[in-house]
C-alpha cells in the first residue's frame, strides 16, 4: 500500500509539473511571461527548476512519511558533511542538496530532482573506505546537478512522465518482491522505461566525468570510484542471479571501470589516511539495520 501510495503522488506531482502538450502560451509581456524559461535551457521545457524543486520536497516528505529514511542524527549528519564536503567543489552555487540514509540492506543509491541523494544502508556496508562512498556521492550529485532527468525528458518527448514516478517509487520503497515493482513500471509501460527511466550511457558517462572530479577536489582518492565499480562488475559476473539494485539503473562493464580507472589516474591522488569515523558509522549502519 505505502508503495501505491508512493507512485501515486510521484505521478500527480511529475504529471502536474510537466506542462500539456498544446497547452496555450501566454500572450508576450502578460504576467505568466515571468515564468517562461531562458533561452538556452530547452530542458525548462520540460521541467524547471522550480518543479524540479517541488519534486524534491513531495519525494522527501514521501521519504519521512513512510518511514523509508534511517532516523540516527548522527549518521545523518555524517553523511550530510560528506555530501557538502563534495557540493562545495561541484558547482559555484550548490544546488539545495538533502541527504537521506534509506533503510534498505540492498546495494543501492538515487538521485531525484530537487536535490535528494539516497544513500542506502546496504551500500554503506559494502563501501570498503570513505572514497569508494564518496565516488558514489559524487555522481548521483552530478545526475541532480546536470539535470539528467529534465534533460531525458527534453530528448524524448513522448516520455510518460508517470514511469518516472513509478521507478522513484520502486527504488524508494525498496521492495524485495519483483511482482510489485513490475506491478509499480506498469502504470508506465506504455513506453520503453528502460530507455525512459535509466540514465543514459552518455549521462552515466557524464556523472563519472563529474562525480570523480569534484571528489578528488573535496580531497577523497578518485580510485575508489574505480575500485567500487569494479567490485559491483565482479559481483555481477560471479553472482548473476544477485544483482545488485545500482546495477540495474547504473550499469557498470569493464569498460566502464577501464574508464573510471583512466580519469582516476589523470588526477592528483592525495595521500587520504582512514576516516575512523567512517568504520564508526560503518558499524552504526550495521548495528541499526540489525
Amino acid at each position: 500500500p505505502r508503495l501505491l501510495l508512493a507512485v501515486s503522488i510521484f505521478a500527480v506531482v511529475l504529471l502536474a509539473a510537466v506542462p500539456r502538450a498544446g497547452a496555450q502560451t501566454a500572450p508576450s509581456g502578460g504576467i505568466a511571461a515571468l515564468d517562461l524559461p531562458e533561452m538556452g535551457e530547452p530542458a525548462d521545457l520540460t521541467l524547471s527548476p522550480a518543479q524540479e524543486a517541488k519534486i524534491g520536497d513531495e519525494v522527501a516528505s514521501e521519504l519521512y512519511r513512510g518511514n523509508y529514511a534511517v532516523d540516527d542524527v548522527e549518521l545523518n549528519d555524517y553523511i550530510a558533511s560528506m555530501g557538502w564536503r563534495l557540493a562545495a567543489k561541484g558547482s559555484v552555487t550548490p544546488p539545495k542538496f538533502r541527504f537521506f540514509v534509506i533503510s534498505d540492506p540492498r546495494i543501492n543509491a538515487f538521485a531525484v530532482p530537487g536535490g535528494i541523494i539516497g544513500i542506502n544502508a546496504g551500500l554503506m556496508l559494502y563501501a570498503d573506505n570513505e572514497s569508494e562512498l564518496a565516488g558514489v556521492m559524487g555522481h548521483e550529485q552530478a545526475h541532480v546537478t546536470q539535470r539528467h532527468i529534465a534533460r531525458t525528458a527534453n530528448d524524448t518527448r513522448t516520455a510518460n512522465l508517470a514511469t518516472y514516478a513509478a521507478m522513484l517509487a520502486a527504488i524508494i520503497a525498496g521492495s524485495a518482491n519483483p511482482d510489485v515493482i513490475v506491478g509499480a513500471l506498469a502504470v508506465g509501460q506504455s513506453v520503453n522505461y528502460q530507455r525512459e527511466v535509466n540514465y543514459t550511457r552518455s549521462h552515466e558517462q557524464e556523472a563519472d566525468r563529474i562525480g570523480i572530479r569534484i571528489m578528488s577536489e573535496a580531497g577523497y582518492d578518485p580510485e575508489g570510484m574505480a575500485s567500487f565499480f569494479g567490485k559491483l562488475e565482479q559481483q555481477s559476473r560471479l553472482y548473476a542471479s544477485q544483482v545488485p539494485e545500482f546495477l540495474r539503473t547504473h550499469p557498470v562493464n569493464t569498460s566502464r571501470v577501464a574508464e573510471a580507472r583512466a580519469r582516476a589516474a589523470q588526477l592528483p591522488r592525495p595521500t587520504v589516511k582512514p576516516n575512523p569515523e567512517f568504520a564508526l558509522m560503518k558499524a552504526r549502519t550495521q548495528v541499526l539495520m540489525a
